[in-house]
């Protein structure tokens, strides 16, 4: 079995809750030319492999997009042993010309703030790079922040979700991958005059270390659900001596100035946190 014993119920009620199939059907969007799109991972081929210290990735099709395509990764290395990995899904924006969206909550100029690897962890100091170092930023920062040897991220969004154990793929329901132009780099967050495509789109993230200590549910029918935050600060963390859980919230981004592509009544799936000590609790 691909799950470790410790979570089988928790993959069990994501079981319930979403259809997850391992494979990833992924396909190559260019905005800028629709006839450069073309499938990188073909699903048919399983050209997916999964393991706790095994490549997440065992081939990918030559496909180089042009430079303002969706330039969403999998992952930089193909690899990444015991490093968290934060995969969020994507769907696409409506126009190829204004892209930054700020998708994660920071609304400025700066690159690891307007990149769709800029992820807010409790107090905003940490963000997510996929793409590598790229501008001069590290794929992964996060001060203080030490993770145990597992690290599961489970994410939901608007086309599907994805369930990693330390930086290895296993479960999926579908997602678009691209890369690019002139890299080798998958994963997702990109900097330089790309942008992101992160509209009309929510996701749900949780990370858990030693979740042998805690257990996490899915309290919902709709796993997609989406939320409009108040302000930058998405996560909401609970620590129970070793344990810490950190949830970021589901958000879209409603922007006229990108077309005007948004939901009107954002909602978001409940999440319940249960650990020793620490009750019932309910984020909405």
């Amino acid at each position: 079995s691909l799950i470790d014993p410790r979570y089988q119920s928790l993959w069990d009620d994501l079981l319930v809750l979403a259809p997850i199939w391992l494979g990833g059907g992924a396909v190559a969007q260019n905005l800028a030319d629709r006839t450069s799109e073309g499938t990188i991972v073909d699903t048919a081929n399983t050209v997916w492999r999964h393991g706790r210290r095994g490549r997440v990735l065992e081939q990918l099709a030559a496909h180089t997009s042009a430079a303002d395509a969706d330039a969403i990764n999998i992952l930089p290395d193909a690899e990444l042993p015991t490093t968290a990995a934060t995969v969020l899904l994507h769907q696409r924006k409506t126009d190829t010309t204004n892209r930054q969206s700020a998708a994660f909550g920071n609304a400025d100029t700066a690159l690891t703030n307007r990149c769709g690897g800029h992820v807010p962890w409790s107090n905003g100091s940490v963000f997510w790079d996929f793409a590598g170092a790229v501008d001069g930023i590290t794929r992964l920062t996060a001060p203080g922040l030490t993770f145990g040897d597992d690290v599961w991220v489970f994410v939901v969004g608007s086309r599907g979700m994805e369930i990693w154990q330390n930086g290895t793929l296993v479960g999926s329901h579908g997602n678009s991958v691209t890369r690019i132009a002139a890299s080798s780099n998958w994963g997702l967050g990109h900097h330089g005059g790309v942008g992101n495509d992160l509209v009309e789109y929510g996701f749900l993230a949780l990370w858990g270390r030693e979740l042998s200590h805690s257990e996490i549910r899915l309290a919902s029918n709709n796993p997609f659900g989406m939320i409009t935050p108040a302000d930058d600060d998405l996560g909401f963390v609970a620590a129970v001596g070793e344990v810490e859980v950190v949830v970021l919230t589901a958000f879209q981004l409603s922007a006229p100035e990108l077309g005007g592509v948004g939901l009107a009544s954002p909602v978001f799936a409940n999440v319940v946190l249960t650990a020793p000590g620490l009750g019932n609790t309910s984020v909405e």
